[in-house]
């Protein structure tokens, strides 16, 4: 007989089938390739199952167990197993799905830090630079607050500043379990004016990394 003339209970049964391990990935607004193992009580691995259940498993399973396929710059996918056994304490067997994964998230983690300097740095920024932010890579970008003329020592004053800035906030972690993405490193100069509390002579910027979380997933 062939598969299509047996039913998937009939076909476990006749192999001697324990259990399914369905294995997955999906993430990024896609699902990947589903891989299934069929083992025996023992453990074993039954490989001739794959060419006579696949084809069932690969449809139904997602009619029993929810995947978090869809991407949003924050959480960004998941991986892990769905176990299948068959069920035959009812008068109708059936197989019971168990799922469990590991999600993966993308958070940014932020702090204040402070920079005490010169008075010709301080009175630099406070006069004619309005922004000031750049990236892991040293890159800054400024926006000035009137058309003015940057001598070649107040940009050694600034590129100085940025060096400090990318050294101490390249050692600042934040407190988390998370693998930190060392190319997520985003600092920016705060507005000295708007600061409600501040001290003469500091700048204050915020210091930001990325860091991805893994978490048990919902099922």
């Amino acid at each position: 007989m062939t598969k299509e003339e047996k039913t998937p209970i009939e076909v476990w049964k006749e192999l001697g089938i324990d259990h399914c391990v369905a294995s997955f990935s999906c993430g990024g607004d896609s699902m990947n390739e589903m891989e299934f193992t069929y083992h025996n009580k023992s453990g074993g691995e039954i490989p001739e199952a794959k060419s006579e259940l696949d084809y069932y498993f690969e449809d139904e399973i997602y009619n029993k167990v929810d995947f978090y396929v869809n991407s949003d710059g924050n959480y960004m996918g998941e991986n892990g197993t769905v176990h299948i056994v068959l069920e035959e304490d009812d008068e109708e067997p059936y197989f019971s799905y168990d799922k469990s994964a590991t999600s993966e998230w993308y958070e940014v983690y932020s702090t204040k830090l402070s920079f005490p300097v010169s008075e010709k740095t301080f009175r630099l920024f406070l006069d004619k630079i309005s922004s000031l932010s750049g990236s892991y890579s040293n890159d800054f970008e400024i926006n000035y607050k009137v058309d003015c003329i940057i001598t070649l020592e107040e940009q050694i004053l600034m590129k100085e500043l940025v060096d400090v800035v990318c050294s101490q906030g390249g050692d600042w972690e934040a407190e988390t379990d998370g693998e930190y993405s060392d190319d997520t490193f985003n600092y920016e100069l705060e507005d000295w004016n708007l600061l409600s509390e501040k001290t003469e002579n500091t700048l204050y910027f915020i210091v930001s990394k990325g860091y991805y979380e893994y978490r048990d997933s919902d099922d």
